[in-house]
């Protein structure tokens, strides 16, 4: 587990009735080491929301929060009677709007997500979730400076088998990205639990989603090939300078070929495409190092966005862009727009940005699979000739598509 230099930790009043979810909390608590355990009910956990000033970051804009040093830290237990959901909704709003009463184990997907004026592709599906917050801080980050961790995992995968039966047309189930899980392993124990469940399932699949090295504790799990690894992967000076708290890319390059070698299949986000100064070199020297010992099934790219241009001048250091990418985030703030959705700079740019990578990508595997994430029909169309088979937004594999799974006929070969 990463070290968290926690001064006091919260315990729902909810985990000391669930015995299961007690043990797994002093296993975590042996690992953070906090000062203080303060134990608190719906009431005082409702207070703490109003005092701190959490507003819900899951439905903020990316960037809006920048976090210094460790999160608050909130253990508590899924409420699986939507009776006592309602109710406590009811009388804590604060809580709800802030993934604070235990809510969501698992949430839909949409097929098409409407940003402000964009409309983006996506693909429905169902996503599996325990944490909500991040001990990384990477600077365009949705999420508060608060992580609330469901203890409760026994009773997740009996609720995940059960909507896997309701789901029969679903075979990938993406975990979890409210947080990045495998930074709190093996203490948390979600791994221990959902991989070799999966691996019991005959066509489903589970993917893990992270930027952590973290890895060892999944080396020897009985996995049986139903695991899937995804990680986001940026160049030198985004993964050390705008993604703070996080691998540089060199070390979760190598956690990858760790997990690649224990038989998993392993995926990369290319995400976000942030354009630094000199961001060709960069990307040229992350794909080479990449490539030289990763065989990804799939590479998914995302440029930067969910912002308008104003604030994504707070919320990243723009001074570290390309020159053109700076005068262009410039002239896109003049722009008279109303609002905002996903894409903040215009198609060329993206186009640019993406033909580059895609590029290098295909140089050193000249049949690599590439997919595009969260973008617009036209970026489709302008992108089709570089995307190949992969080409169609109707049909379409990437890192985390329902029905992306090995067998899949645009993952064959």
């Amino acid at each position: 587990m990463y070290k968290v230099d926690a001064e006091r930790v919260y315990v729902l009043d909810r985990v000391r009735r669930d015995p299961r979810a007690e043990k797994r909390l002093a296993r975590m608590l042996a690992a953070i080491h906090p000062k203080e355990i303060i134990d608190i009910d719906d009431q005082q956990l409702n207070r703490m929301v109003i005092e701190h000033g959490w507003t819900g970051g899951h439905e903020q804009r990316t960037g809006a929060y920048h976090r210094e040093g460790s999160p608050v830290l909130v253990f508590s237990t899924f409420r699986w009677d939507n009776k006592e959901l309602a109710r406590v909704k009811k009388q804590y709003p604060a809580l709800d709007s802030c993934l604070l009463l235990g809510q969501n184990p698992v949430t839909t997907r949409s097929r098409f997500n409407q940003h402000g004026p964009d409309w983006c592709v996506c693909q429905l599906a169902k996503e599996i979730h325990s944490i909500y917050g991040c001990l990384h801080a990477c600077d365009y980050c949705h999420v508060e400076d608060f992580v609330n961790i469901m203890l409760d995992l026994e009773r997740l995968v009996d609720f995940v088998a059960k909507v896997i039966k309701a789901t029969p047309d679903q075979h990938l189930y993406k975990y979890d990205n409210y947080t990045d899980q495998i930074c709190f392993e093996p203490e948390y124990g979600a791994s221990e639990l959902l991989v070799p469940f999966f691996g019991t399932q005959d066509d489903k699949y589970i993917l893990l989603y992270t930027k952590s090295d973290n890895v060892d504790h999944l080396l020897d799990l009985d996995h049986r090939g139903k695991t899937i690894i995804n990680w986001s992967l940026s160049p030198r000076t985004q993964s050390t300078k705008i993604e703070k708290g996080t691998p540089p890319f060199q070390r979760r390059i190598a956690a990858m070929q760790k997990c690649q070698d224990a038989g998993y299949t392993v995926r990369v986000r290319v995400s976000p495409i942030i354009p630094v100064e000199n961001w060709q070199d960069e990307y040229t020297e992350m794909i080479d190092l990449l490539l030289a010992s990763i065989k990804p099934d799939v590479i998914t790219l995302d440029v930067v966005g969910f912002m308008s241009p104003s604030q994504m001048k707070v919320a990243l250091d723009t001074s570290l862009f390309d020159k053109y990418a700076r005068a262009l985030l410039d002239q896109q703030e003049r722009l008279e727009r109303p609002s905002w959705g996903k894409h903040v700079f215009p198609d060329e740019y993206r186009k640019e940005l993406y033909e580059h990578v895609i590029g290098e990508i295909r140089k050193r595997v000249p049949g690599q699979i590439v997919s595009i994430c969260n973008e617009t029909f036209d970026m489709w169309e302008i992108m089709a000739p570089a995307l190949g088979a992969n080409s169609n937004p109707d049909e379409f594999t990437c890192c985390c598509g329902p029905n992306s799974v090995p067998g899949h006929h645009l993952l064959k070969g």
